[in-house]
């Protein structure tokens, strides 16, 4: 494990650790997560896409390959995402996305660490959310990558839900502790990690200290989720 030199605050003193992520083989750090060691999940990942970056989104190619960050004692592992029973299924639900870091294949690579994953319901990863990356690319594609810009993103998790009566409706919100409950399906797993409530985006276009845009999207970790 390879710890980044930054503090975070609002969270209990000694529960979080700032993991430097990189593929293991490698020295270069591609991103960076704010990992909470009581949870087994991390609370938020740090990114960022150079125009470079952006350009070359897409060329690197997924092998699905999730490894276990060293030094870390409570984190997903293969064992706890096999033969999930119905009707709701967990995926590995990447934090900071492949998607976004498809430009390398290192930073591809990167984001497959347990570390930079949360049980994600299937329909909700392969659904809402999955649409959601692919407007932040194409933001980052048409929008930002044009003017020069550096997008700068974190992604993260929340005890906090979120319910619409109508389009029209205020938005609602409702706090509620993580479970700890994941894998349920695995008895002789004793140690569970967390299962977010919901997950966030934001991102910021920022061009020689200037901010050309910025955005922020949200949703419950369901089935059918308010997004």
């Amino acid at each position: 494990m390879v710890l980044c030199e930054w503090e975070a605050t609002n969270f209990p003193a000694g529960n979080t650790v700032a993991i430097c992520q990189l593929v293991p083989e490698r020295k270069y750090v591609e991103f960076a997560t704010l990992f909470d060691k009581t949870l087994g999940i991390p609370r938020y990942s740090i990114y960022a896409l150079d125009p470079v970056d952006v350009q070359a989104i897409g060329t690197a190619n997924r092998k699905d390959k999730w490894y276990e960050t060293e030094g870390i004692a409570l984190q997903g592992s293969k064992k706890m995402y096999e033969n999930q029973p119905g009707p709701v299924k967990y995926q590995k639900g990447h934090v900071a996305p492949f998607n976004i870091l498809s430009y390398s294949a290192g930073s591809g690579l990167a984001s497959f660490a347990y570390t930079n994953a949360v049980p994600q319901v299937d329909g909700f990863n392969m659904g809402q959310w999955k649409k959601y990356e692919g407007r932040i690319v194409k933001y980052a594609k048409q929008e930002c990558e044009p003017q020069g810009g550096t997008l700068y993103l974190i992604t993260g998790i929340s005890e906090i839900s979120f319910s619409q009566a109508n389009p029209t409706a205020p938005v609602q919100t409702t706090t509620k502790a993580m479970a700890q409950t994941f894998p349920s399906h695995v008895p002789t797993i004793i140690n569970k990690i967390a299962i977010p409530n919901s997950m966030w985006t934001v991102g910021c276009c920022v061009n020689a200290g200037q901010v050309l845009g910025a955005f922020a999207v949200f949703g419950n970790n369901l089935p059918k989720t308010m997004s």
